[in-house]
Formats: structure tokens, sequence, C-alpha cells
């Protein structure tokens, strides 16, 4: 996982959406939309950083590599830089299993671009006319196991 380090006004695209740095309260970023309703909600900065969706600002990254050459070309690894191809594998198949579950977490703590992403990625979990916020953890697990059995993980 790299590390990125954000600044107030930096931009980069998080589920496919332009957004900026609006204010820094650790652990939390307060991130604006700046494509659309210009919405402000707060984040958890590691989330943010490691989530698939998010992509750094061409100039952010462009400053990033330069950074990082400058600086003996220093190199963060996380643990799970360390696990094998296997072991890395079935980790993402669990995290792939539970992350409807996070996903409804950030919805219930009100981060409105979190129900999109979740009618969009998990319908399949919903049922007709169902709200979201209908749902709690134990049912969408109750779900999950159902609909997902096809993953045999090894541990």
């Amino acid at each position: 996982m790299k590390l990125y380090r954000l600044k107030i006004n930096d931009e980069f695209s998080y589920y496919g959406v332009k957004h900026s740095v609006y204010a820094i309260k650790p652990p939390n970023i307060s991130i604006q939309r700046i494509e659309g309703d210009n919405l402000i909600y707060d984040v958890d900065y590691f989330s943010l950083i490691s989530d698939a969706s998010f992509i750094p600002n061409e100039q952010l990254s462009d400053t990033l590599k330069g950074k990082v050459e400058k600086k003996s070309k220093k190199k963060f690894q996380s643990s799970i830089d360390n696990l094998s191809d296997e072991k890395r594998g079935n980790l993402s198949k669990k995290y792939e299993l539970i992350k409807p579950i996070l996903m409804l977490e950030e919805i219930k703590e009100g981060i409105p671009l979190m129900t999109a992403v979740f009618t969009d990625i998990h319908n399949e979990l919903m049922e007709k006319d169902e709200s979201i916020l209908d749902l709690n953890k134990e049912k969408l697990y109750q779900r999950i196991s159902k609909k997902k059995t096809i993953f045999q993980l090894d541990n």
C-alpha cells in the first residue's frame, strides 16, 4: 500500500468522482465532491487511500514520485506485501466478503456516497423495494453467506 501525504485542496478521484481535501481531522479527512453537488463528508484517511477506487491527481502522483526519488527511494511496505500470492488472494476474497458489511457501517454513519456505491455493487443483497437503512449487519451477513458460498476460503 502506498502512503499518500494529502494536503488541503489536493485533488483525487474516489469511486470515479473528483474530490478535493477540504479539511484534515485525524484520523479522518473531510473531502468535498468537485463534480456535482459539492457535498462535504468525512472519511477515514487510511480507508480512503487504501480503497481501490482512490486515484490521486496526476500532479499529486508526479510530486510524490519526485519526493520518493529524492529521499533515496525509501519504500513503505505493509504486512500484506509480505504475504505469498496464495495468502494474499485468500485475504482479498475474505475482504470482498465483508466489504458490504463495512460499507453498511459507513452508510449508517451518514456517508451518502456509500449508499449509491452499495446499491450499484451489491444490489443482489437487497430484497425488492427494501431500503438500505432497513438492513442490519446480521441480515446482511446471512444474505452474504447464502449468495457468496462460491468462495472456498483456506486459512
